[in-house]
């Protein structure tokens, strides 16, 4: 079983990383959150039900989708451990967690700097705001 374990990590991982250094577009991609809740909805399904609660949860409080993404990289290694019991998994998931807080870590500073986009707001276009 333990054999199976790995080949299921090593493809997740693959995707991952697929995604989020897309060799096409120079190894610049996406931030990895969206394929990380797929891969880990199909290794341990409960433990992304659990976080994808509180990603919703936060996005409501906050309005933030970056802070949201940010706490289900933190939350989703504890589900994993909690709902699974994995080491495997746990290692992947953590190394992935890593990652992706890594890609988010200009929206860190949006954050910190009060200018980071909330979901449902218009984005501005530079300085000024372009109207028809």
């Amino acid at each position: 079983m333990r054999h199976m374990e790995y080949l299921l990590v090593v493809a997740g991982l693959c995707a991952v990383m697929g995604h989020t250094y897309t060799c096409w577009l120079g190894f610049k991609g996406g931030k990895g959150i969206s394929t990380t809740g797929g891969v880990f909805g199909a290794l341990a399904p409960s433990a992304v039900l659990i976080t994808f609660a509180a990603w919703v949860l936060v996005l409501m409080a906050t309005r933030y989708v970056s802070l949201a993404s940010i706490a289900a990289a933190f939350i989703l290694p504890v589900m994993v451990w909690w709902r699974s019991g994995s080491l495997i998994y746990l290692g992947t998931i953590s190394i992935i967690s890593v990652m992706a807080l890594y890609k988010h870590r200009s929206n860190v500073q949006r954050l910190l700097n009060g200018t980071e986009n909330r979901f449902g707001q218009k984005k501005a276009v530079g300085k000024e705001e372009h109207t028809a």
